[in-house]
């Protein structure tokens, strides 16, 4: 099984009730990829590639795969710098983290001062909640370029995520909410970190033992490393408890399906 994509969710995750006025990680994802596109835009506009620049806005109109389709072929006719740029954009549009930080890391090597790659690197690592590799990749971009807004903007959300999990991790179980438990346990699944991630949901239902948020978690994570015989009672639990809950009742039929062999 994939790991968490919007197509294929196995966990849930509830944000954080904050203070104030702060942007969701969906508003920011979204605001990155408006505000990169832009700045490729202008990036052709600058270098007056015309032809470069009529097929980036005609690919607007394509949806992600085609998107991604249509920047393959581009980038292997031709390696150019905006083409390389163009190619990571799709690959974040599609939600390919990796590959998206793989190719701006050859626009790198090309181009140590592109602060367009750089900051993309940082966007895609902050997808992959690998906040300090995103930090380092900002404070790179702007040290190319100290007016390159978006880096700023990844990198404040980068370091406020940073101190967010600090905080979670100081706290002890007694301190801990049922929220407390699912970010910080979203925050190890995400990394893929699934035995850290398993212990945190553990340790929530633990306290609260019908949680079917939690429940649910659980069985992903096990789900995840293979370990159906400890994944099902949780599953199991949670559409017991909630028998409406497709989510749970996916990650059910996937521990049953890993159970008879169907993952080896």
């Amino acid at each position: 099984m994939e790991e968490i994509s919007e197509q294929n969710i196995h966990i849930n995750e509830e944000k954080p009730k904050d203070k104030g006025l702060k942007w969701s990680p969906a508003a920011i994802v979204l605001a990155i990829i408006l505000i990169m596109t832009l700045g490729i835009a202008v990036y052709f506009s600058l270098n007056k590639n015309r032809n470069n620049n009529k097929d980036a806005i005609a690919n607007n109109a394509l949806n992600p795969q085609e998107q991604l389709n249509n920047a393959l072929k581009a980038a292997e006719a031709q390696p150019t710098v905006a083409n390389l740029i163009n190619l990571g954009l799709a690959y974040f549009n599609n939600g390919k983290f990796l590959e998206c930080i793989a190719v701006n890391m050859q626009v790198v090597q090309a181009d140590s001062n592109n602060s367009i790659a750089l900051n993309n690197i940082c966007a895609a690592y902050n997808n992959l909640y690998r906040f300090e590799e995103a930090k380092f990749f900002c404070k790179k971009a702007l040290e190319k370029d100290s007016a390159n807004q978006l880096a700023k903007n990844n990198l404040a959300y980068a370091e406020d995520q940073i101190q967010r999990i600090i905080a979670l991790q100081q706290k002890t179980d007694q301190q801990m909410t049922k929220e407390d438990y699912v970010q910080l346990g979203i925050y190890h699944y995400k990394r893929r970190e699934f035995a850290r991630a398993a212990d945190i949901f553990q340790r929530g239902i633990n306290k609260f033992p019908q949680d079917v948020l939690l429940l649910n978690n659980l069985c992903a994570s096990f789900c995840e490393l293979k370990q159906w015989d400890k994944a099902l009672p949780y599953c199991e639990e949670a559409v017991s408890l909630q028998p409406d809950y497709a989510l749970a009742r996916n990650n059910l039929q996937w521990a049953r399906d890993g159970k008879a062999g169907k993952y080896n």
